[in-house]
């Protein structure tokens, strides 16, 4: 949850296709609420319509950006290309977001982001393939194993 001076705000990320019914599409993207902080109601005041999983959020120190990752892995449909990193700007009245950027994680799967206090730099984790990586590996006495290796993650640092 973020908050402004006149508002208090709920901000959601959504999955594509998790429990997605033809009856009842969830789609993906950002939305953002009003929060109503005596009756806990939620008012829909703009939905960021996306292709990607929108999962993880901070916020800048000083409340005018939000960044984001959207968990892909396979970015313009190159195997294990990796994810990216999403930043927008908040609009100090509405709370509205306005999309700034869109960069590479350098990795697959981002899950986790954060940002330091300095609002200098965006760190974020990427978890890496959902794919296994196999490989034969020689034991000691020379008899032969499958090694199963199920995720390769890695880290990146970006300045804001």
């Amino acid at each position: 949850m973020g908050s402004n001076k006149k508002k208090l705000l709920a901000y959601v990320g959504t999955w594509p296709l998790t429990r997605q019914t033809p009856s009842h599409p969830l789609p993906s993207g950002i939305h953002v609420f009003d929060v109503n902080a005596e009756s806990g109601e939620l008012s829909e005041i703009q939905y960021c319509s996306m292709d990607k999983m929108t999962s993880m959020f901070c916020f800048s120190p000083d409340g005018r950006f939000l960044y984001a990752t959207d968990e892909d892995r396979n970015t313009g449909g190159h195997f294990a290309a990796g994810g990216s990193v999403l930043s927008f700007a908040i609009d100090g009245e509405t709370g509205r977001l306005s999309h700034i950027n869109t960069r590479s994680s350098v990795g697959a799967c981002p899950t986790y982001i954060n940002i330091d206090r300095t609002g200098r730099y965006v760190f974020a984790a990427n978890h890496g393939t959902k794919e296994r990586l196999i490989r034969s590996k020689r034991r000691d006495d020379g008899t032969f194993f499958v090694d199963t290796i199920s995720d390769e993650g890695s880290d990146a640092v970006f300045r804001t």
